[in-house]
């Protein structure tokens, strides 16, 4: 094939479905987690207060941080999905074209 490149679109659609499911996923695990991640202070006292806003706040990071990944996960499937439709329009086009020729 030389300098030329092929793309299978089918294989994009693919990857794009798989990244959006995964995202998904860890969306759903992580609403699963969400009160195992930020539980109540065990007592009044000083240590269980502290504990209970130190995990907390690391829970609340840990969101943060994990929706960035899945927003960045369902733009990467996005971008994949569009680059998929654009070579199969394109493909139906060119096959257009050739067929009208003949």
């Amino acid at each position: 094939m030389g300098d030329q490149l092929y793309v299978n679109p089918e294989a994009l659609w693919e990857a794009a479905q798989r990244l959006e499911a995964m995202a998904h996923r860890i969306t759903a695990d992580l609403a699963r987690c969400a009160s195992a991640l930020s539980p109540v202070p065990a007592g009044l006292d000083e240590v269980s207060l502290a504990a209970a806003r130190w995990s907390s706040s690391a829970s609340s990071s840990l969101n943060h941080r994990t929706h960035a990944a899945v927003a960045e996960l369902r733009a990467a499937s996005g971008a994949l999905a569009a680059i998929a439709a654009d070579y199969s329009a394109n493909d139906e086009t060119f096959s257009a074209a050739l067929h009208a020729r003949s």
